[in-house]
């Protein structure tokens, strides 16, 4: 791959020779940047290997256990599934644990390959002495796009999983039984909401007006990226708004307790359920701009 790109660089820049000192230091350089780039692609290609062979083995220990059976019945066809295949009495009675490990790595890395790859491949640029050659430059972000298509690919794949595998009463892991989360291939937006809820929860300070309502503009447009279901979504603001009222009631609490006891009121409870309060505005904002 880097031999293809150095020829291009070369061809590229072949009338420039007698006008640019740098040249040869230009085309050392280059060599040493698509080195590095190899490295990422050749990474990049294992990484995406291994996680076929996690996806597969996932699919290969979803036994059909047939949606008529007991639950007895269906324990004991894993159990001499797994024993056909060469799994000891301690890994047979940790299969859900274990499969559970092999659905949060294969959430992880559809979570985060696309991130790795864009952080890489922004720190060998970032090493960048001389301007990567234009020719070179479209080149590498073809390579780049071809991986991230791979991963769309990869995306639509596993709905078509979904639906033969993990929706059907027939197999092992199915909705019907398992909270969505413990489920492999779960969508990710599911996932994305939960970790902005953690944030709004726990983590963001939104006393400050002007950078709070830049914050609430960003999870508002990341919704709007993710569509969460319309439908799903009043019987959340009714869990967000429970939550709401339950946190007021402590907050409530304890500050007649503070005031009883030492004659003051602590104020810093006063933003407590600032994060929820606005968590629920932008959910609202969201349905009313999915009705447009």
């Amino acid at each position: 791959m880097p031999l293809l790109l150095l020829a291009e660089i070369i061809a590229s820049s072949h009338n420039n020779i007698n006008n640019n000192k740098n040249f040869f230091y230009n085309l050392i350089y280059q060599t040493y940047f698509l080195s590095y780039l190899n490295l990422l692609y050749c990474a990049f290609e294992r990484s995406f290997t291994s996680y076929t062979k996690l996806k597969e083995a996932i699919i290969e220990y979803n036994f059909k256990v047939g949606k008529n059976n007991d639950a007895d019945t269906q324990y004991n066809i894993i159990k001499n599934q797994l024993r056909s295949k060469g799994w000891n009495p301690m890994n047979i009675n940790s299969f859900q644990s274990i499969m559970r490990s092999a659905f949060k790595m294969e959430t992880f890395y559809r979570k985060n390959i696309l991130t790795f790859i864009l952080n890489r491949y922004g720190e060998i640029r970032s090493k960048s002495k001389y301007e990567v050659n234009e020719i070179a430059n479209k080149i590498i972000l073809k390579l780049i796009m071809t991986k991230i298509e791979k991963i769309f690919l990869m995306v639509e794949e596993i709905y078509d999983i979904n639906k033969k595998y993990f929706f059907n009463r027939n197999y092992c892991f199915n909705a019907k039984t398992e909270v969505e989360e413990k489920l492999p291939f779960v969508d990710l937006y599911l996932l994305l909401l939960q970790d902005i809820d953690l944030l709004y929860f726990y983590d963001l300070n939104l006393t400050n007006e002007i950078i709070a309502n830049k914050i609430d503009d960003v999870t508002l447009s990341l919704f709007l990226l993710a569509q969460p279901s319309r439908e799903d979504i009043p019987s959340y603001l009714i869990e967000l708004q429970e939550i709401l009222d339950d946190e007021i009631s402590e907050n409530t609490q304890s500050k007649l307790n503070k005031y009883n006891n030492n004659n003051f009121i602590d104020q810093s409870h006063s933003t407590d359920n600032l994060g929820v309060i606005k968590l629920i505005d932008i959910y609202k904002k969201y349905l009313k701009l999915k009705q447009v």
